[in-house]
């Protein structure tokens, strides 16, 4: 397995492979996959043969933090370690910077809960607010919607050994 960093010539693989996995959400166009590889930071993790096995997203946040917006792998692949090579690229990538990390995930998603527990996030409260967007927080307020189809998780940088 190598893990390497995106370029733009990764686009059309990668766009391919997040449509065929995230049908509930609109994929990234290619202006957008170009703009997050010159811009942030995705990993892709290639099989021997070169084939995209999967990728994992790293944006720098206004906040200041390091946001994982997306790790996907092919589901034809999961389960032989592939994640947690691109979440090791991920968190080298955030100790470099020194950056707290953080990502949104849905509750019910325990494989993914799972997996970022074992990688050092935590499960934070009463600060969703740093992490939405002015539009989505106050569409949040006007309606009244609790933050239950998401919970955030934080993640410390961590200092070499």
């Amino acid at each position: 397995m190598l893990i390497k960093k995106a370029n733009c010539s990764d686009i059309a693989r990668l766009s391919s492979l997040q449509v065929s996995i995230f049908d509930y959400e609109p994929p990234y166009t290619p202006e957008e996959w170009e703009d997050i590889i010159l811009n942030d930071t995705v990993f892709c993790a290639l099989e021997p043969d070169g084939s995209l096995a999967g990728a994992i997203i790293a944006l720098n946040d206004p906040s200041g933090d390091l946001k994982l917006d997306q790790i996907f792998v092919d589901s034809s692949r999961q389960g032989r370690g592939i994640g947690q090579h691109l979440m090791n690229s991920f968190i080298d990538l955030q100790n470099s910077l020194s950056k707290t990390a953080f990502l949104r995930v849905a509750p019910d998603n325990k494989t993914a809960i799972s997996l970022y527990k074992n990688n050092g996030f935590v499960a934070t409260t009463g600060v969703i607010e740093k992490y939405l967007s002015p539009d989505a927080l106050q569409i949040y307020r006007k309606f009244g919607i609790a933050h239950t189809h998401s919970s955030i998780m934080t993640r410390s940088p961590q200092s070499p050994d």
